[in-house]
């Protein structure tokens, strides 16, 4: 999401039970392939963050050594504030569907994520 700009939907493989990224897959999967390509554009970016340990919200960690090399802005907002970080209130739904629904593909559920 962005402010006069919107990238397509894309998602990651976090080979994790939890669902979580890791930072070794946030930077190979996200921000090497699409947000390094903007960077290069010379696009402004000021990523908006929750505290999930995928981003590399402490001192010293992959993810953060890649941010500074490559000049990515970047802040880390209240994770847990739905008013504050409102990425959580899109996936609500989803999430909601998916586990009401099991016997869905990973496939389908794609395309109804792109689709909503």
């Amino acid at each position: 999401m962005g402010w006069n700009f919107k990238s397509d939907i894309f998602f990651y493989d976090s080979r994790n039970k939890n669902g979580k990224i890791t930072q070794k897959a946030y930077i190979e999967q996200i921000l090497k392939p699409f947000v390094k390509p903007l960077l290069d554009k010379g696009r402004d970016i000021v990523l908006f963050e929750d505290r999930d340990s995928g981003h590399g919200p402490g001192k010293k960690n992959p993810v953060r050594e890649w941010k500074d090399k490559h000049g990515l802005k970047f802040y880390f907002n209240v994770s847990n504030s739905l008013d504050l970080n409102i990425i959580e209130n899109c996936w609500q739904e989803p999430k909601h569907y998916v586990a009401k629904y099991p016997h869905w593909n990973d496939k389908e559920t794609r395309n109804l994520i792109k689709e909503g």
